[in-house]
């Protein structure tokens, strides 16, 4: 047998107040109501929250996809053919230049007609101007010619 704790003897001894059984049942289907009603609350609660997941999970996903662009394919035909041609160039020689402007005189030089100047029949050549014969080397030389200003500069 059960023992009987002290709550349920006091339920008791309240509820025996009550002449009739009818204060029990009510209390009883009340009480039934109310875990009924928690019951529901908490499916719905578990329904809402499954269903929210499932939402924020398909619409990240949404964002992430983004789809391939595809580009337009171009038909393929094969490029016609180059028609190549040989070209050969030649130097031009003086009856091939035009001109707008008259001929110029072309100045030839015969082979073994010179000799060399020296020195002293160098500076002679230059002469109305003054000139500088510098050595920058056994066989290599400058010509400078003197002006008035560099003349001063050096005064």
């Amino acid at each position: 047998m059960n023992k009987r704790t002290d709550n349920e003897r006091l339920l008791e001894e309240v509820l025996a107040t009550e002449a009739d059984g009818g204060f029990r049942e009510a209390s009883l289907g009340n009480i039934l109501r109310l875990a009924r009603q928690r019951r529901r609350r908490r499916i719905v609660q578990r329904v809402v929250s499954v269903a929210a997941v499932l939402l924020v999970s398909a619409i990240a996903a949404l964002r992430s996809y983004h789809p391939k662009q595809t580009r337009p394919e171009v038909a393929q035909t094969d490029p016609p053919l180059a028609n190549f041609e040989w070209v050969t160039s030649r130097p031009l020689s003086p009856e091939q230049i035009v001109s707008s402007v008259a001929m110029p005189s072309i100045v030839q030089t015969v082979p073994g007609n010179f000799r060399e100047v020296g020195d002293d029949e160098l500076i002679a050549l230059a002469s109305p101007h003054v000139v500088a014969l510098v050595r920058r080397g056994p066989h290599e030389m400058e010509l400078i010619f003197v002006t008035e200003e560099s003349r001063s500069q050096d005064n």
